[in-house]
Parts: structure tokens; sequence; C-alpha cells
């Protein structure tokens, strides 16, 4: 497993932090040095949705036991529904506006979409 991964966004919800189709750099969960803190921007799977979330840890609290993150996009005015769990976290963003390789994330994610992949590993 290599430790990060390139991943365009899509939407304006994370302005100005980063743009849509801009590449993000993230360092994945199995290499963090240190735990998912307030503030921190993580990329997070979603049940209901085939691209993942990249959106900042606004709040974190406990559900039947279980530490959960409240995620938010800075450009929202209200944090994201329902919460995210430490199994749904792929890994924390550690680098940001990698202009000059948007367009080729964008056309790998668009082959590995064609070619039936599950999505980020």
């Amino acid at each position: 497993m290599v430790p990060f991964i390139l991943h365009s966004g899509n939407g304006i919800s994370m302005t100005p932090f980063y743009r849509e189709g801009r590449p993000v750099l993230v360092l994945r969960k199995p290499f963090l040095i240190r735990p998912v803190m307030i503030g921190d921007v993580i990329l997070a799977g979603r049940s209901w949705a085939y691209t993942p979330l990249e959106h900042r840890v606004v709040g974190i609290g406990y559900e039947d036991g279980e530490q959960v993150y409240i995620t938010q996009g800075d450009n929202n005015g209200i944090a994201d529904e329902g919460a995210r769990r430490e199994q749904d976290i792929i890994g924390r963003v550690v680098g940001s506006q990698l202009t000059r390789w948007g367009w080729m994330v964008n056309y790998l994610v668009a082959l590995a979409t064609e070619s039936g992949s599950q999505g980020v590993n």
C-alpha cells in the first residue's frame, strides 16, 4: 500500500481551501502519525455516494460508544448530515492546489469508473 494518494474533488464546498478539479494530496489512514483532530481536512467514504467527501473536521464526539467526526465544507453554512466513523476515513489532506495534475487525476478517475473500479482503497 502506498502512503499517499491524489484525489480530485468536485463541487465548491471547500472553496477557497481548494478549488474544484484541483487534486489534493492525501496521507492514507494507516500512515497517519497522529489522530485526526478538529481542523483537519479528511477524505472519507460515504455510504450514499460513489465519490468520497473532502471536508474539514469541526467536531469529535461519540455515538454508540464509538468515536465519530462531524465534518463541514468551508464554504457550507452547516455541518454535514451524519457523522463520519473511523472506518469511513480514508486519510487526511496534507497538500492542496496541485494544479498541474488535476486533468490527469480526473482522467484516471474516469478510467477507473468506466472499468468498474470500486473507488479508493
